[in-house]
């Protein structure tokens, strides 16, 4: 299984809902089961990520990571089936804290299935540990206000 970025980009505003996609791919030869995706996001502060805390990754899918900067989207999202060379998405309604007056953030993805479990990577850095795993996305996102609205 392969967690990859979101479909389309768009500017995020704070204290507004957004939705955050997520396309999972199956590049096995068989179709993958009961996959499981999570994502998470942290407040840079300045231009730095906190580290995942430890024990981030046990409990996965199911169990909220420790208490940290790092908060979870929503629960997994379940996929029943994602065939060979045919992606899936998943989805979470999210609202950004703030006042959308120019925060940057982390988004974490992590994704799981019956045939292909999930390896937790060593990083506590989040970039690193999407570079590490074939589970694991990362994506820089900003908020501001939409353009409408300069």
């Amino acid at each position: 299984m392969l967690a990859d970025s979101p479909l389309a980009e768009g500017t995020l505003v704070g204290g507004r809902s957004s939705t955050v996609w997520v396309q999972v791919h199956n590049r096995g030869p068989a179709p993958a089961t009961n996959v499981q995706v999570r994502a998470y996001w942290a407040e840079k502060s300045g231009d730095v990520l906190p580290d995942l805390p430890s024990g981030f990754w046990t409990g996965f899918p199911g169990s909220e990571p420790p208490a940290s900067a790092w908060q979870s989207l929503g629960s997994a999202v379940t996929i029943a089936t994602v065939r060979p060379c045919e992606p899936a998405l998943a989805s979470w309604a999210w609202t950004l804290p703030g006042s959308g007056k120019g925060t940057d953030a982390g988004l974490l993805v992590a994704v799981t299935s019956a045939e292909d479990t999930f390896l937790a990577p060593p990083s506590v850095k989040a970039p690193e540990a999407a570079r590490q795993s074939k589970y694991v996305a990362y994506r820089d996102v900003s908020t501001g206000l939409p353009v409408w609205e300069l």
